[in-house]
This record gives structure tokens, C-alpha cells and sequence, in this order.
């Protein structure tokens, strides 16, 4: 058995970084730390094959195209991977695409018998909000229905695999660069080869393949795909900021300086041969439109006028820019005259408030304070006014508790006049015959009445506890003990 320590020094081999290596090592790449790497290696490598042999330092033709073989090798490994693992990715993103597809397609079924049946009057035509809908639903017929139902079985019955492969042979053939590369000879070699062994599709079939292939989902899928193989094959990375600003550079570059302005006539001739020019291409479009191969349909094509999401797109075919919602409610652009032709406009089916202007025309005033309204109240009504009423009711009832109190305070001084005599005096006549003398009876101290100790109802502890306490009462307040004295004469 092998040592553990064998083991743990082994790692997987880096494909990525050695495919980078090998790209600074030709020239393919710029990376330093790369070259670095690659300088490293070549002097351990010159260090050790000085006294060997002098002369597979100086072959460095003979390095090169090792290195070259070798790089390609990895590549095509690098590759097989990263498509075996994209083509998964790519198989997800269509089953989504499917499902979405479906509801569509479930959706404008719906829609499309209900126009049907409303127009050949099977069934009673429900009330309907908007005339959007209305002019929707009458543009369907029973050929839309019958077509809508046979794209509806046709996606349900479609493989995900032999559609993901598919599109992704035809994508790869078309680009640029990996279409043409002789790395992705072999995948593009497939695609030959079923385009000549597979029979002609029905033109139906196509479309909704094209349709499915050109949904978001796969093609974000398709592009991260080409980005990164695009990086593995050329060793360089795709920049799309820098694309994005050279296409707008050159935009700019091919828009006049100045534009001219049109005419009337001018406008009404571009108008005239827009709708001719466009219905020669509606005739055309019928005309071909029974052959059809995915090959030539590019991404921005659609038929059958949806796009991608499933909206429907204009008559015309040509895109309507998208209205912004806002604009109205900040009033941008608007003078001063237009907002005031707009207060001035009325529509005559707008309703009509003869005594609006009497109520909210005029700047209302500031309401009256107390006073100011008291004297218009004296003015208008005299003594019956509120106000007035109510401070003579106020002032008799002060009259009334005011003599109230003084009745009741005279009572009280009557009251203590009288206890304030001196009563129970007793008369004492003299002997003599002469005048007899009042003396007051002086008033014996009340004593207090205890609890009568011989009730039977008393507890006896409570009893007990009552007469010690008279016992220490009878002995702290009684007079003082008599010194004694013991004689010792004795």
C-alpha cells in the first residue's frame, strides 16, 4: 500500500492554469503572472540540464512547438468539458422557455374562442372595460384557433434534448470566430451531418424553434457559453463595455451633424409610400412564408407577429418606442398660456355647477373675532340677543347664592351667641334678707368608664390583661412611699 503522505502533496490538475501558462509561454497571453510562472520554470529547467546537454537549452523552436501541441491539447479538454457542462445549462434555460411558450399559447387559445364564439353569436358577449380588448378579440378568426392549437401540440410534444443540441450547433456555426476555428471542427461537423440525414420540417415547426431559441433565457446562456469559449480558444477576454462604447462611436460617427427639417409635402409623400411599401411587403411575406429554415432566422426576426415574451407586436411590424408614464404629471415642456388654455377648456359633457363660484370663487375672509361679533348681534337683535340673555342669567344667579350665604351665615352667629351664656347657676340668699348671690356649680371630672371586668362575655385573657394594666397604672401614678428608717440604737 501506498504512504498517506503520497497523497496529500497530490492535487488536481488545473486545467484553466495551465492552459494560461501555456498561452504566455507562446504568446497568446499577456498575463505577468503567467509569465513569471513560465520564467520560474525555465530556469529550475536551465539549471539542470547545464552539464547534460547544452544543446535543448538552445532549442527553443523545439520548446515552442511542444508547448503548442500541448496547449491544444488542453484546449480541446478544456472545451469537451466546458460544452458538456453549457449544454445542460442550455437544456434548463429551453424547458423554461417550453413552459412559458405553453401558457402563451393556453392564453391566446382562450382568447381566441371567446372572439369566435362572441362573433358567430353561440354565446352572449360579456361586458368588456377597455376598446383594446375589444378590437383584440375581434381580429381573431377560426384559422387563428386552429393554428393556435396545433403550435400548442406541436410544443408539447417537443424534445428539449434534439432542440438544445440543435441550437446550439446552428448558434456555434454562425460565429464569427469559433464557427471557423479548428477546435470546434468537431461540433460543427454535426451539424452538416443531421442537416443533410434529416428531412424537410414543417415551416410551423421552425418557428416555434426559433421562437423558443430566441427567448432571454438562452440566449444569456449562449452568449456567457461564446464568451468563454471564445477566452479558452483565443486566450483573450471579451470586453462588451468596450464594445458597447465602439458601436455607439460609430453611430454617432454616421448620424448627420444637422438634420433637415420636413415639409408638409414631404411628410405626406413619406407617409404615402410607407403604407404602399408596406402593403407590397405584407404580399411578399404571404407569398414565402410557407418554406422556412432556422438556419436564416436570425435572433432579431420574429414571425407570426410575436416577439420573444409573447406580445403581440404592431401591424406594421416596425417597433413602437415605449411612452413614459410620468411626463404628463411633471407638466414638462408646458408655458404659462397652455396651462391656462387648459383651465379654460371645457368639455361639454363635463357636468356644470351653477353655484361653484359662489362657494369657492370668491377669496374667502377671515372670520370675525368675539367682540366684532357680539356688537353685529347687539346691532341685529337688541336685548334679545344671545349673549345678552345669558350675562342677566349670570348675574341673578350671583344675587341669589350671594343673599344665600349671608342667610346662612347669620344663622350660624345666632347659634354660637347663645352658646356662649353662662348656664346651671344656682342662687344663694343671704340670712339677712339682703341680695342673693349667683355661684356656678363646678362640674365634677367625668371619670372614665371601664369595661365592666365581671361580664361574662369578656375573654379571661383579655380580662387578665386589662387588670394588670391598671395595676401599673394605680402604682406609677399614686402618691410617693414613705422613706423607712431602721433605728439602731439598740
Amino acid at each position: 500500500m501506498k504512504n498517506k503522505s503520497e497523497h496529500k502533496g497530490k492535487k488536481k490538475d488545473n486545467l484553466g492554469w495551465e492552459i494560461i501558462k501555456l498561452q504566455a509561454q507562446v504568446g497568446e497571453s499577456n498575463s505577468r503572472k503567467a509569465k513569471k510562472a513560465v520564467e520560474a520554470e525555465k530556469k529550475k529547467e536551465g539549471i539542470s540540464l547545464i552539464g547534460l546537454d547544452s544543446e535543448a537549452s538552445e532549442d527553443a523552436t523545439k520548446a515552442l512547438s511542444e508547448a503548442t501541441e500541448k496547449l491544444l491539447k488542453l484546449k480541446e479538454q478544456k472545451i469537451s468539458q466546458k460544452i458538456y457542462q453549457a449544454k445542460k445549462e442550455i437544456r434548463k434555460a429551453f424547458v423554461k422557455a417550453k413552459g412559458q411558450e405553453t401558457q402563451r399559447l393556453i392564453k391566446r387559445l382562450k382568447e381566441s374562442r371567446k372572439a369566435v364564439e362572441s362573433k358567430n353569436g353561440e354565446t352572449e358577449s360579456t361586458e368588456i372595460s377597455t376598446e383594446d380588448t375589444k378590437k383584440k378579440k375581434q381580429d381573431f378568426t377560426a384559422e387563428d384557433v386552429a393554428k393556435f392549437e396545433r403550435e400548442l401540440e406541436l410544443v408539447k410534444k417537443m424534445d428539449m434534448d434534439t432542440l438544445s443540441e440543435h441550437a446550439f450547433v446552428t448558434k456555434l456555426a454562425k460565429h464569427p470566430i469559433l464557427g471557423s476555428h479548428q477546435l470546434m471542427e468537431p461540433y460543427v461537423k454535426v451539424a452538416d451531418k443531421k442537416n443533410g440525414e434529416s428531412t424537410e420540417k414543417d415551416g410551423l415547426i421552425q418557428i416555434i424553434e426559433a421562437r423558443l431559441t430566441n427567448t432571454k433565457a438562452v440566449k444569456e446562456h449562449m452568449a456567457k457559453l461564446w464568451d468563454e469559449m471564445e477566452h479558452i480558444v483565443t486566450g483573450r477576454k471579451v470586453d462588451h463595455n468596450e464594445l458597447k462604447k465602439k458601436r455607439r462611436a460609430d453611430e454617432q460617427q454616421e448620424e448627420p451633424e444637422s438634420k433637415k427639417t420636413k415639409t408638409k409635402q414631404d411628410t405626406k409623400g413619406a407617409q404615402s409610400n410607407d403604407s404602399i411599401s408596406g402593403s407590397d411587403d405584407e404580399e411578399e411575406g404571404e407569398d414565402n412564408g410557407e418554406d422556412v429554415d432556422m438556419s436564416d432566422i436570425s435572433d432579431d426576426e420574429q414571425d407570426d407577429g410575436y416577439d420573444s415574451d409573447g406580445l403581440p407586436m404592431p401591424k406594421n411590424g416596425k417597433a413602437t418606442t415605449a411612452a413614459s408614464m410620468f411626463i404628463g404629471s411633471l407638466n414638462v415642456g408646458d408655458s404659462k398660456k397652455d396651462k391656462k388654455d387648459k383651465k379654460g377648456k371645457k368639455d361639454k359633457n363635463d357636468w356644470v355647477d351653477d353655484k361653484f363660484d359662489e362657494i369657492y370663487g370668491k377669496i374667502k375672509k377671515n372670520r370675525p373675532g368675539q367682540r366684532a361679533r357680539r356688537a353685529k348681534a347687539e346691532l341685529k337683535f337688541g336685548k334679545d340677543a344671545n349673549h345678552v340673555k345669558k350675562a342677566e342669567e349670570e348675574a341673578r344667579q350671583r344675587e341669589e347664592r350671594k343673599a344665600a350665604r349671608k342667610a346662612k351665615q347669620d344663622k350660624l352667629n345666632a347659634s354660637s351667641a347663645n352658646s356662649q351664656r353662662v348656664p346651671n347657676r344656682r342662687t344663694i340668699g343671704a340670712g339677712d334678707g339682703s341680695a342673693a348671690v349667683h355661684q356656678p356649680v363646678q362640674s365634677k371630672p367625668k371619670i372614665p368608664s371601664g369595661p365592666d371586668l365581671n361580664d361574662p362575655t369578656l375573654h379571661p385573657s383579655w380580662l387578665a390583661k386589662q387588670s394588670e394594666k391598671a395595676a401599673m397604672a394605680a402604682a406609677l401614678s399614686g402618691n410617693k412611699s414613705n422613706k423607712i428608717v431602721f433605728d439602731d440604737s439598740d
